[in-house]
């Protein structure tokens, strides 16, 4: 699908297609206005994208079957991409509104665990590099743009496109997701370097598989979360560059915006509070 260029005429046709029933070549023909072989290509590229489906026909008698086609879902979001960047956001403030920051950050873990666990089905491998090159492979089949750089053990990802960009509101909720998920993903300490919304050209992300101690702890999203900031700022605030997820550092509890208190030898600790029901 990311290969998929939707030309004007493509998008003529998905909108002859979009809540009507199957329609054959000769129908598409004469209502477009295009040539045969014009209408044959669009319907080459846009089956080959996911946007429409040939639907087979076969007669009771002899004779060859024929082909009729429909539009799909896909086809269906591709009409309303700029819809769902309203949409989105308003659902973020209806959450806020009805149960507070509590209930935003309840939901944010609950969908990075959600999603961390639908491609960790899909990778195999158990070492951090091999996961995040099994894991950008599945974002680039499902038409993401993504460059990764491996020096040593040290990997800089950055997403040239994001995948969460419908989801985006003005108190960057997506950003956590985004970092949750790959934390996940990596099994190791993941740290964002430059964020798309302060300007930068794309978000980038630096990841440390070097071994240390041993093989990195794995890590959960949706379960108790570690985040080191630069500073003292709470998740309230959401920061975006130097925003990290690690097992050492100075600790606040993702999920309470929560600033970390002093225990043991000088190190700053947050305990998780009570599970809610």
């Amino acid at each position: 699908m990311s290969d998929t260029i939707i030309t004007a005429a493509a998008m003529r046709v998905i909108k002859l297609l979009v809540g009507h029933p199957p329609r054959k070549v000769l129908d598409l023909i004469d209502e477009t206005g295009l040539t045969r072989t014009a209408v044959t290509e669009q319907l080459k590229n846009l089956a080959a994208g996911g946007f429409i489906v040939r639907v087979v026909e076969h007669h009771s008698g002899r004779g060859r079957p024929r082909h009729r086609y429909m539009a799909t879902q896909a086809a269906l979001a591709l009409l309303f991409a700029n819809n769902q960047q309203l949409v989105v956001p308003t659902i973020w403030e209806a959450v806020n509104e009805v149960g507070g920051e509590h209930l935003v950050q309840t939901v944010l873990h609950a969908v990075s665990h959600r999603l961390a666990e639908h491609y960790r089905a899909k990778i195999t491998a158990s070492d951090p590099q091999t996961r995040i090159k099994q894991f950008r492979a599945i974002l680039k089949a499902e038409g993401g743009l993504i460059d990764l750089e491996n020096k040593q053990g040290q990997i800089t990802l950055s997403k040239r496109t994001c995948a969460f960009i419908s989801m985006l509101d003005n108190e960057r909720h997506v950003c956590t997701i985004d970092l949750d998920v790959m934390s996940a993903i990596a099994g190791c300490p993941v740290r964002r370097m430059a964020c798309r919304l302060d300007g930068a050209p794309c978000c980038r992300f630096e990841i440390d598989a070097r071994p240390s101690n041993g093989s990195p702890a794995k890590r959960i999203a949706g379960e108790q979360q570690i985040v080191t900031w630069d500073d003292e700022r709470t998740t309230e605030q959401n920061p975006c560059p130097g925003e990290s997820l690690t097992g050492n550092g100075r600790k606040v509890h993702a999920s309470r915006g929560r600033k970390a208190k002093k225990g043991k030898h000088g190190r700053r600790t947050a305990k998780a509070g009570p599970k809610r029901k």
